[in-house]
């Protein structure tokens, strides 16, 4: 039995299906051979046999065979059979939902409209195994068609060569021509249904067996018979119920009349005859030459030979040629007998009927024919023998219609057949022109045949005129005198006039073609020979219509209208095919305008012929639209503008009174639809669209939008074409204008037709054509399918779904539009075309699923409601009503169907896809999940898919038992992005339900491993597709792998992973990256290393892209959450994926710019992973593939995202450098030198680039790559000098330099001047750097252009009418600069030491209002985002006071105040810390919301889980901010205690005198005050000896909690947290081990740090204390209460290094030397000049212990003493 349906197949055979294979194809023919072999005949009657099948089938139930019996008896069918046309027909014609069906088996009253539906639906699956087999044997030897070997192989098969297979065909039109109307039909409807059916079916076989005998011998026995039992059906017009016949089946009949004229005619084999006519020996071997029942066919012939007077006269012609002398006299006798005008009256209307028109097969074999059979009675006998000779030319034009037979006559010549027809008739031209006219327009077109046409018509060589009464028939003339034609006329033309000269020849002769009254004599004419140009007559003609015809008559009564008309028609279809002839016919075209303006304005205007000169101007703007327009214009003939072309408001113009007064009275469009034309075709071949251009489009459309609903038309016909013509324009205006905003018309263009259309009534029109409705849809279908016609309203249908698309597209408004208003709540019922049952539109668009003939409709409908999901403001759901469940049902049908259009069915994935996000009731209605329990043993419930859900198809397309027909790679892309849209959107259930199928993550993995290629090869189509599943596979697992718990991941994934992994994963994606791009003529193009062209496609690029994006995100995900699975752990695995990610970044960069997004995503990823595997080894080469890839960017053309990408080419290099750096890899000088230059570019195009960069352009980071090399190279005393030289060669400080006095002085680009200084900062780490600074003009930055910031800087109101904080705060990024500036200064002062002190000292004195107005903001305001800047300043006056004496000479006022300040500040600090009041400055900053996002209060609270009854202020020592502010304010007080040393006598000096030996006191005056009190944040309040004792208690403090061994740290333990079990902490009196291993290099460094802060506290305290006891002028009173104070206060200090010595044991060396390194930090080189003898108590010997020796030492020399 036959798996498919006739339909199925019908779709197969035509490549409308997924089957596209040429093997699958052939092998579904050799499954249906019986079904196609046997045709109708395939259908059996009724039997008890296949009733007895049908009851014991399990596939059965019970009430279901019941009903298939009432579909058996309704049919007259085989029961089995009735079977499978049920099931077949819910599949394919069903309009219902399958639980319709069930409720409606069991009541039988309801099963009439059904039996109906599944009898019209038999009906057409007969006529479709028919059309199938047509199909083949039409097609199977064309080879233009691309089924052609399918269909040759399927001859083969199907066994059509051989005598079974035609007479089979044979059989089933016997059968059916002598079929009785079932008892069964008893309903005139009815009967004329099944007859209507019938004569359909005759038609099908007898088109079957002409394109058989078009291939292959019709035997000559059957003639006979065929000719009698045409006779016995009445030559086609007796058929069985012609009582019952209609319109339609009336031509039916026609049709089998005609068709059985040309399968005899085949059969009498005429085409011999004419090739073979002139050589009789061939001749004679004609298959019917010396047939033996000749006589019999004569005889038959003879009986009727008005009804087959064809096939008489083609056996006429045969037995003439064929037989001897003797009886050719009576053949010729009997064909003189025969009326051959109505012979030829005959054929001719035959070529005019439906049937053979178009280029159908079986149209071009029966104009073929015919055209055979004409040629060879034209060859054998004259023209004038055979009557009228416009039939003749009648029916050439019909037959040279198709482009096969126009070659065939063209290669045949002018000399035979047609040929000499054309020539007899061109000679009487001018005289008589129709009926050429019409065969020359049949000719001209193609691009040969309308040279030849025009190269016939320019040099013609007769000239035939009307004859004189005075001369006699066939007389030969001699003209005597010259005649000059047309004189007047082709001198206004500007051509030589037509002149007959002396001695030319005529012929005079009497028409015989044209038919006169009986009373007077045909007319006679001279045939003068005479060449001339008959296009230039033409334009006489023209002319001479022009001169003629008066404004105040009626043109359309002119004789010469008519005739201008044609000549117009022509010419424009002779340029239309082939325009180089316009050039020589330029008089002609240029009066067209000329007529126009004539005639345009007339009170009756000649419509027709304006149309065909509007026409006729369409076909010539195809080649100069501007031309057409400009000379159109001045004709009055458009509509024009009034004022300002944005009102768009139009003057009436003749158009306009043609349009509103004429066309609309009578209900003929002519020349608006001409209009359309023409407007159409100029926008299709200019970009430009002038003002009168734009007048008429939008006059046109408001016109039509508006009220054409109304408007009168002649016929259905004309509705239609006018309807199809509007859309298509519309259509066309939305496709040109859009994306075009540069240019205003195309704006004013663009906005005007959607606000006509989207918000305002104007989508009436576009509304009512889509609820055309599918029933409709259906009937013109199946219509066009009959009577071989295109279905117009089709086309008008599927320009609308288009212009709808577009117009939401083109939304921008948040409101609703009319036209989205009349989407969501419109009922049709009566559309433009059709009435029908009022329905949603909605719905409506939904139900051309339903339509299955083209694919087109339900296709380009479910695009339009994919773009309705996404904008629409209603539910679409809701919309659907009760059908949505058919609807649905018929949706799942067909995306279930393997053999259904994979176009249709990615459609219907994208719908439900992109309801995910917008419609979830339509989601949740194709999704169709279900609550079951788990098993039997327990209560659980899981999400299930029901049969009817759009699920099942999608995993049966990654299942492999479900791939036969293999899913196209399109196809299941989409099916993949759905389950990706599923993930994405969380719909849990659906995900539950799609976990739980069988081996789902199996089946997925496969697909994606057979997807990625193995190896680099060419992008195509295909592989696109391919890689665009892979990229959705890898949303779908690492969605999966970012939300579920490690341990929650199904096996099944993990294991395919792991295997994936392991099988070079990471190899092939890059593959993907690395692949050759396919080349093609129409793509973007890019030049490769070699030069030579290449392209790459925009549809590759985007899915590298999109792979490239996914790919990130899928090893990001992997990075972080599951490592192990994916081995990259291991540094081999990091390493080879590197590799490729680099190997496929220069492949990409070869591409640029068209790859730049491709590129900008492998950067990125590139990027991560390198700042994440800083343990992988980077080898050096790695720089030399960056430094190609860096040449690429720089040397590509301007594109405006390049520069963008290009910082993440040199943070890689950054990042890479520093990894060489880490793993200490020496850099290889080939690449330093390589990336100078480059870089060096980069800064030249900064100047360029700049202004249309984002704050990360490439500049700034190509400078931190700069700063990171050099600072790399600098630390290699070999390489540095080379290094520097390279830098002074290319000019790069200088650039620099320059770069920065101009952004400094303009305030522009912080982020670069930022990135500069960090390079002048690395570059003064050597003294050789440093000098070249100096040598390139960098203080003129720092002294001169630094003002302009430094200005911006500083506030604009006084510290003290500070109201809020947020007043005081800098601009960050050039606080940055400011703070850069001061780091550099400090350090090429330490470096250059007196060879910049000059300068330096300018420096003070040029920004001395910052430096002075930073160390008194803290005191004032305690504002904490001043102390990063206060500590700059502190640590640029610690260097400076090395050189103190300088500055005291040259800015002495300044510097005693600094001196002051810097006392002021350490006081300040010191009151802070001591009395611990840092969590007052942060609060007070947390209320000013000064503090970052992560160090606020929210934050802490948040993070740290703060239970409500914690106190408000304990979040304080929980903030990063608390720490921050300690560790400023120990840095600003030692380098204030540093800076205060320098003057404070030396403790040598000190420890060398005695209390009474005299002492320079005015050299050292006193910096603290002789108080005891607290330090206190008092600007009143002086520093005091108590502030130094104080910073003895405060770093001892510091020092406890510095300890790791001890419980305390850094952050206390919060007050609701348990405290530890057990301390670290001993006896006081017994050392404890140390605890080194918990001591970082952080907490060691701020270790020496307090020890710092304590050693110059100590120092400064005794040097102070010594200067006040030994001044005589201070009183003793206060002397001894400063040694008690003293005493006391070392006493505690040395308990407390004792305590902490004791807790932390023997020091180790290591600390000892940080210590040692920590000091000389800030003491060596203050006292390195000055020769200080406190470097003597650097305290090398370890850290506690010097301190406490020299505590000791001035306690027991100087206070005890």
């Amino acid at each position: 039995m036959a798996e498919r349906s006739g339909q199925s197949l019908w779709k197969i055979l035509t490549g409308h299906s997924a089957i596209q294979n040429t093997d699958l194809i052939l092998s579904e023919v050799k499954t249906n051979k019986s079904l196609l072999v046997s045709g109708i005949a395939y259908f059996k009657p009724p039997s008890s046999a296949s009733e007895s099948k049908l009851l014991s089938s399990k596939d059965v139930s019970g009430k279901s065979a019941k009903f298939i019996q009432e579909i058996s008896k309704k049919l007259n069918l085989d029961q089995w059979q009735s079977f499978l046309i049920f099931k077949s027909f819910l599949l394919e014609g069903y309009c219902g939902s399958l639980q319709d069906i069930h409720n409606l088996l069991p009541n039988s009253a309801d099963h009439s409209t059904l039996l109906v539906n599944i009898e019209d639906y038999y009906y057409r699956e007969r006529l479709y195994i028919l059309r199938c087999v047509k199909q083949i044997l039409g097609y199977w030897q064309d080879g233009s068609h691309p089924f052609r070997v399918v269909y040759e192989r399927c001859v083969d098969v199907l066994e059509i060569t051989t005598v079974a297979f035609v007479s089979g065909v044979w059989k089933q039109f016997d059968k059916s021509v002598k079929e009785e109307i079932p008892t069964t039909v008893e309903t005139p409807d009815g009967e004329r249904k099944w007859v209507h059916q019938l004569l359909l079916e005759q038609c099908e076989l007898l088109e079957i067996l002409l394109l058989f005998y078009k291939d292959f011998e019709f035997p000559p026995e059957k003639i006979v018979g065929s000719i009698k039992q045409y006779q016995g059906i009445g030559f086609g017009y007796e058929s069985r119920g012609r009582c019952h016949l209609d319109v339609s089946s009336q031509l039916l009949s026609c049709h089998i009349n005609h068709l059985y004229t040309i399968i005899l005619l085949e059969a009498f084999y005429i085409e011999w005859l004419l090739k073979n006519k002139s050589d009789p020996a061939k001749l004679h071997k004609h298959r019917l030459s010396g047939f033996k029942e000749s006589k019999s066919i004569d005889s038959l012939l003879q009986e009727e030979p008005s009804q087959c007077s064809p096939l008489l006269l083609a056996w006429s012609v045969l037995c003439y040629m064929l037989t001897d002398d003797e009886d050719q006299v009576k053949y010729l006798e009997q064909m003189r007998q025969l009326d051959c005008q109505s012979t030829f009256a005959y054929l001719l209307k035959m070529l005019e009927s439906p049937f053979l028109s178009g280029d159908r097969p079986v149209a071009v074999v029966g104009k073929s024919i015919i055209n055979t059979l004409v040629s060879l009675v034209i060859s054998l006998f004259s023209e004038d023998s055979l009557g009228d000779i416009q039939v003749l030319l009648d029916i050439s034009s019909h037959v040279l219609t198709h482009p096969r037979l126009r070659l065939e006559f063209w290669e045949n010549g002018l000399d035979d057949g047609l040929g000499v027809l054309l020539v007899s008739a061109v000679k009487r031209l001018p005289f008589e022109i129709d009926h050429v006219l019409k065969l020359l327009l049949s000719l001209s077109q193609d691009e040969l045949s309308a040279q030849r046409v025009f190269m016939l018509l320019n040099e013609l060589n007769f000239y035939t005129e009307e004859c004189p009464d005075n001369v006699l028939n066939n007389t030969n003339l001699i003209l005597k005198h010259p005649r000059v034609l047309f004189e007047k006329e082709y001198l206004s033309l500007g051509l030589p006039p037509l002149l007959m000269p002396p001695g030319t020849k005529g012929v005079v002769s009497c028409s015989t073609d044209v038919m006169e009254e009986e009373d007077k004599e045909p007319p006679r004419t001279i045939c003068w020979e005479l060449m001339y140009s008959v296009w230039d007559y033409f334009a006489v003609q023209l002319i001479h219509l022009l001169h003629t015809s008066g404004i105040g008559m009626s043109s359309e009564s002119h004789p010469v209208v008519d005739y201008v008309t044609m000549i117009i028609k022509l010419t424009a279809r002779v340029i239309k095919y082939n325009w180089s002839v316009s050039f020589n016919i330029g008089p002609l075209l240029s009066n067209v305008y000329s007529v126009l303006h004539k005639f345009s304005g007339l009170l009756h205007p000649p419509v027709f012929l304006i149309a065909e000169c509007i026409n006729c101007l369409a076909v010539m703007a195809e080649n100069q639209a501007k031309e057409v327009w400009r000379q159109l214009a001045q004709t009055g003939f458009l509509p024009q503008l009034i004022g300002s072309p944005q009102d768009l408001q139009i003057s009436p113009s003749h158009y306009c009174n043609i349009l509103n007064v004429w066309e609309r009275a009578h209900g003929c469009y002519a020349v608006t639809l001409a209009m359309m034309r023409l407007l159409h075709s100029s926008l299709s071949s200019s970009d430009t669209i002038s003002e009168y251009m734009l007048a008429t489009i939008v006059y046109i459309m408001q016109a039509v939008f508006l009220t054409s609903q109304n408007w009168r038309y002649n016929s259905q016909k004309d509705r239609e074409e006018f309807c199809h013509l509007i859309l298509k324009l519309c259509l066309k205006v939305l496709e040109t204008t859009a994306n075009k905003a540069s240019d205003s018309i195309h704006t004013m263009l663009h906005d005007f037709t959607v606000d006509l259309l989207l918000t305002s009534s104007g989508h009436v029109l576009i509304i009512n054509v889509l609820g055309m409705g599918v029933s409709t849809v259906n009937k013109l279908m199946a219509s066009s399918h009959n009577w071989c016609q295109t279905s117009v309203p089709i086309e008008s249908l599927k320009i609308s779904f288009k212009i709808t698309d577009l117009l939401l597209q083109c939304k921008k408004t948040e409101s609703v539009t009319p036209l989205e208003e009349a989407l969501a709540t419109r009922t049709v019922g009566h559309s433009f075309f059709s009435a029908s049952t009022p329905q949603h539109i909605v719905t409506r668009l939904a139900s051309y699923i339903y339509h299955h003939d083209d694919n087109t409709v339900p296709i380009s409908a479910i695009q339009l409601l994919t773009r309705l999901a996404s904008v629409a403001p209603m539910s679409m759901f809701s919309c659907l009503g009760q059908e949505a469940l058919a609807l649905r049902d018929n949706f799942v049908t067909r995306l279930s169907a393997r053999t259904e259009s994979n176009n249709l069915r990615i459609a219907i994935l994208n719908l439900i896809s992109v309801s995910m996000g917008t419609q979830p009731g339509l989601l949740e209605l194709f999704l169709s999940l279900s609550l079951r329990r788990k098993n039997d043993s327990t209560s659980q419930k899981k999400e299930m898919i029901r049969p009817d859900s759009c699920l099942y198809p999608v995993l049966n397309m990654i299942d492999p038992k479900h791939q036969v027909p293999p899913v196209v790679s399109s196809l299941l892309s989409a099916g993949m992005h759905l389950l990706r849209v599923l993930w994405e959107g969380r719909h849990v259930a659906a995900l539950e339900a799609v976990r739980s199928s069988d081996k789902f993550w199996e089946h997925l993995m496969k697909v994606l491993y057979d997807n990625l290629p193995h190896q680099s090869v060419e992008q195509d189509t295909q592989q696109t597709h391919k890689i665009r599943i892979c990229v959705e596979i890898f949303h779908i697992i690492a969605l999966e792998l970012y939300y579920v718990n490690v341990g929650d991941i199904d096996k099944d994934l993990i294991t395919s992973i792991g295997k994936f992994v392991s099988d070079g994963l990471y190899k092939r994606v890059c593959k993907v990256f690395q692949a050759k791009p396919q080349v093609e003529d129409s793509e973007l193009s890019y030049k490769s290393e070699v030069g030579a062209a290449a392209t790459v496609s925009v549809e590759i690029i985007k899915v590298q892209y999109d792979l490239a994006e996914v790919w990130k995100r899928f090893l990001l995900v992997a990075l972080h959450h599951h490592e192990s699975l994916f081995e990259l752990h291991s540094n081999d695995k990091k390493e080879v994926l590197l590799q490729e990610l680099l190997a496929s970044l220069m492949v990409q960069t070869e591409r640029l710019p068209q790859s730049l997004s491709v590129v900008t995503e492998l950067l990125t990823l590139y990027l991560s992973l390198l700042k994440k595997w800083t343990s992988v080894t980077i080898p050096c080469k790695v720089i030399g593939r960056f430094i190609e890839i860096l040449f690429s960017f720089i040397n590509c053309e301007y594109h405006p995202n390049l520069w963008e990408t290009l910082p993440l080419v040199y943070s890689c290099l950054i990042c890479i450098v520093r990894s060489l750096k880490q793993n200490e890899t020496e850099l290889e000088v080939r690449y330093t030198h390589g990336l100078i230059p480059l870089i060096v570019q980069t800064l030249t195009h900064y100047t360029q680039y700049l202004s249309m960069s984002t704050k990360h352009y490439p500049e700034v980071y190509s400078v931190y790559l700069l700063s990171e090399l050099t600072a790399t190279i600098l630390e290699d005393d070999e390489s540095d000098q080379e290094w520097l030289l390279l830098l002074q060669d290319h000019s790069v400080v200088m650039i620099l330099v320059q770069a920065c006095i101009g952004h400094c002085e303009a305030l522009s680009h912080p982020d670069f001047v930022n990135a500069c200084f960090s390079f002048f900062l690395t570059l003064a780490m050597s003294n050789k750097g440093s000098r070249v600074l100096s040598g390139n003009n960098i203080f003129q930055l720092l002294n001169v252009s630094l003002c302009v910031v430094v200005d911006k800087l500083n506030p604009q109101i006084q510290i003290g009418d500070v109201k809020s904080l947020k007043e005081l705060m800098p601009p960050s990024q050039w606080l940055k600069v400011w703070l850069s500036a001061l780091k550099l200064v400090s350090n090429l002062l330490c470096s250059q030491g007196h060879y910049v002190i000059e300068p330096v000292i300018n420096f003070i004195g040029a920004h001395y209002d910052r430096l002075a107005w930073v160390l008194d903001i803290y005191i004032a305001t305690r504002f904490m985002e001043s102390l990063e800047e206060t500590e700059s300043v502190c640590q640029f006056f610690q260097v400076l006071v090395e050189y103190r004496s300088q500055w005291r000479t040259v800015l002495l006022q300044q510097h005693n105040i600094t001196i002051e300040r810097l006392l002021n500040l350490f006081n300040g600090a010191i009151a802070v810390l001591h009395r611990n009041r840092i969590k007052d400055v942060i609060k007070t900053m947390d209320s000013h919301g000064l503090l970052q996002p992560e160090e606020s209060s929210n934050a802490i609270k948040t993070k740290e889980h703060f239970s409500p009854k914690v106190n408000d202020d304990s979040w304080i020592k929980f903030s990063p901010a608390y720490l921050r502010v300690r560790d400023k304010l120990v840095s600003i007080s030692i380098s204030c205690l540093s800076v205060l040393n320098c003057y404070t006598p030396p403790l040598n000096d000190l420890f060398m005198c005695s209390f009474t030996q005299p002492l320079d006191l005015l050299e050292w005056p006193p910096l603290f005050h002789l108080f005891f009190d607290l330090p206190v944040l008092d600007p009143t309040c002086p520093p005091s000896i108590s502030t130094l004792t104080g910073t003895l208690n405060v770093g001892c403090e510091l020092l406890k909690k510095s300890d790791p061994s001890t419980r305390s740290s850094f952050v206390t333990v919060p007050p609701f947290r348990s405290p530890s079990k057990s301390s670290p902490l001993k006896s006081p009196v017994t050392p404890a081990p140390p605890h080194r291993s918990h001591s970082t290099p952080a907490v060691q460094q701020k270790r020496a740090e307090i020890l710092l802060m304590l050693e110059l506290a100590v120092v400064l305290l005794m040097s102070q204390s010594v200067r006040y006891i030994i001044d005589s002028e201070v009183d003793i009173v206060q002397k001894q209460a400063l040694k008690k104070l003293l005493v006391s206060e070392l006493g505690n200090f040395c308990q407390v290094l004792i305590l902490n010595f004791h807790r932390k044991g023997a020091p180790s060396p290591r600390s000892s030397s940080r210590l040692s390194l920590s000091s000389s930090r800030t003491t060596t080189s203050q006292d390195s000049s000055s020769g200080r003898a406190s470097s003597s108590h650097s305290f090398s010997d370890g850290l506690e212990q010097g301190l406490f020796k020299l505590a000791d030492m001035f306690y027991k020399s100087k206070l005890l003493s």
